[in-house]
């Protein structure tokens, strides 16, 4: 059965995955290039290997407009060559998607938007890219698992992971892999929406 892992976030210590500053330009904001260093500089074996069998398991992905209008995805989305189907949450007009490309747009809220990636996922898991929809998906109680890159770092400012989660969420950990310039670290959120 397919899950909700709000997936490969990476982190600083003190919870945010960018630094100030986001804008299109910017979109990891200032300093906040370092947060991805221990995956496009040298990654650990550890690390790659964490990667791809995460990627194996997904066959859709979801995530929030912000998200979206800063990535440098292009068409074929965050997974490149995998072309895998990425929603879209939006509540501002939906721009048209170069021809060919991975992107869907909903309008309509979160409910639509699990059940279009599930329906595209099939039996794989449906991935959760971006701090404000994990958010929201975090508080309808949509997300099983969270897989979090935890990077030494301490930013101070900028955006936070986990700043508006509504109520207490309790987690289990599955999974710790530390490596010297990363932490991975898997858990299963227990109080989630029922089905």
């Amino acid at each position: 059965m397919s899950k909700i892992v709000y997936l490969d976030m990476s982190m600083s210590v003190d919870g945010f995955v960018a630094g100030p500053g986001v804008s299109a330009e910017s979109g990891l904001g200032a300093g906040g290039e370092r947060l991805h260093e221990w995956l496009f500089v040298d990654p650990a074996p550890e690390s790659s290997a964490l990667l791809d069998q995460t990627m194996k398991r997904i066959g859709s992905m979801m995530t929030g407009r912000r998200t979206y209008d800063i990535s440098q995805w292009g068409p074929d989305g965050p997974a490149g060559e995998l072309r895998l189907p990425v929603f879209v949450l939006t509540n501002r007009g939906v721009p048209g998607p170069e021809a060919g490309s991975v992107y869907t747009f909903v309008t309509s809220g979160v409910d639509e938007l699990v059940e279009r990636a599930k329906a595209a996922a099939g039996e794989k898991d449906i991935a959760v890219s971006g701090a404000d929809v994990g958010q929201q998906l975090l508080r309808a109680g949509y997300v099983d698992e969270l897989v979090v890159h935890v990077v030494p770092e301490l930013f101070g400012e900028g955006l936070r992971l986990y700043d508006q989660v509504g109520a207490h969420i309790g987690l289990e950990i599955i999974e710790t892999i530390p490596t010297s310039r990363v932490t991975h670290q898997r858990y299963r959120v227990l109080n989630r929406k029922a089905g």
